[in-house]
């Protein structure tokens, strides 16, 4: 009996660790791949490390001054870090309170992503002069928003962290939520001080793509670039949204396929023309009205 109660027990850890085993199996292929995607994600990296290396950036005779209420490149050529020119010889100049706005466009692989990086410091200017507000001043805002493990009032005030906000402080959060259209999140996702590590799945795209305009609001920078920043979010929403911003006073660069909202934007950078710089400078005023 008690042989047979032994084996009994032998026969029932094994089973128990045969169907934890199995378990196991059927979550190895989920884990394999997030592993994957990471190593992918480090494998550019170093990649990208590799060709900025190489290509000799250090060496970069970039001239960079720093005004007040002003984005300008002079004579400026726009190279990637492989040494292909994309624009050559680019001049322009955006104004706080002169200019309404610039919008970018172009086809793929004209640059238009390539002169966000330039202004985010990912790019190095070879040749020309930029000349660039003070940190602050300017709030790049990218396709694909970043939300950081925190508070929903952290999604908001990225990259600060309030920590508890005040009264006053939750209220003026409460309130770019609600300028944006977004106020229910508040209370969907039970107050600003609820947390998360995965925003990005809580949040849909359209949500996600408000939130940073969001951000922009909580900031107020003298300019905000929008690269694709509202393309999850209907047309007439993303009217809404730049209507907000220029009530504010922000002045907009936006990153497009398309000439979009011509009413935002006094002028048109046409990146991947025909022509021998590759671009093209011109007022929006005659546009008015056209797609």
């Amino acid at each position: 009996g008690a042989a047979m109660a032994a084996s009994a027990e032998y026969l029932h850890s094994v089973t128990e660790r045969v169907i934890n085993s199995f378990g196991k199996l059927t979550r190895l292929y989920e884990t394999i791949n997030i592993l994957l995607s990471s190593a992918g994600r480090v494998v550019e990296m170093l990649d990208v490390l590799n060709v900025l290396e190489k290509s000799g950036l250090d060496s970069a005779s970039t001239s960079m001054t720093t005004s007040v209420g002003s984005i300008a490149l002079e004579n400026a050529d726009l190279v990637t870090p492989t040494g292909v020119c994309l624009a050559k010889g680019l001049s322009l100049e955006l104004k706080k309170g002169r200019d309404k706005g610039l919008v970018v466009t172009g086809p793929v692989s004209a640059g238009k992503t390539g002169l966000f990086r330039l202004l985010a410091g990912l790019w190095p200017l070879r040749t020309g002069t930029l000349t660039f507000p003070p940190p602050g001043e300017v709030l790049l805002v990218p396709q694909r928003c970043y939300c950081p493990e925190g508070t929903l009032g952290d999604q908001i005030t990225y990259p600060q962290r309030l920590g508890k906000p005040t009264a006053e402080e939750e209220a003026r959060l409460v309130d770019c939520l609600e300028k944006v259209g977004i106020g229910y999140l508040a209370k969907r996702e039970k107050g600003l001080s609820s947390r998360s590590t995965r925003w990005d799945q809580t949040l849909s795209l359209g949500e996600q793509q408000r939130l940073q305009i969001a951000r922009v609001v909580w900031h107020l920078p003298a300019f905000a670039v929008l690269d694709e920043a509202t393309d999850a979010v209907s047309q007439d929403v993303e009217e809404d949204l730049y209507a907000t911003l220029a009530r504010l006073g922000t002045t907009i660069i936006t990153i497009s396929k398309r000439l979009t909202l011509a009413e935002f934007h006094s002028s048109r950078l046409s990146l991947g023309e025909p022509t021998s710089s590759g671009w093209a400078l011109e007022s929006t005023n005659a546009e008015q009205g056209q797609d």
